[in-house]
């Protein structure tokens, strides 16, 4: 069985502390699942999370920030998914980025 990746790229007008603060607090617009935890984090740039739902393959999360200019770039990536669960979590993706947006 295959997998695959869903990468998501957003430019937000903000610093990057106040993305990072509004990233940071993932009960509020990911509400992760049971199985999955923070597996490193560099304060400011950098959040990778461990996503290992019951049921699910592992597979890896990464939250990276990027100042550009007076504009934050916020990078969603979500690799090793099994390729048959790809299409659902690109929809789940797209709506857990949209909680971001509005939790900024």
């Amino acid at each position: 069985m295959g997998t695959c990746s869903i990468k998501i790229t957003r430019r937000y007008d903000a610093a990057p502390d106040e993305v990072w603060a509004a990233l940071r607090n993932l009960e509020r617009w990911l509400a992760p699942p049971a199985g999955v935890a923070v597996a490193r984090e560099q304060v400011g740039r950098l959040l990778e999370l461990d996503w290992r739902p019951e049921g699910e393959p592992p597979s890896v999360v990464r939250l990276e920030l990027r100042p550009e200019g007076a504009r934050t770039v916020v990078v969603v990536e979500h690799a090793q998914i099994e390729a048959t669960r790809g299409m659902g979590y690109m929809r789940s993706w797209m709506r857990v980025v949209e909680r971001f947006e509005a939790a900024l």
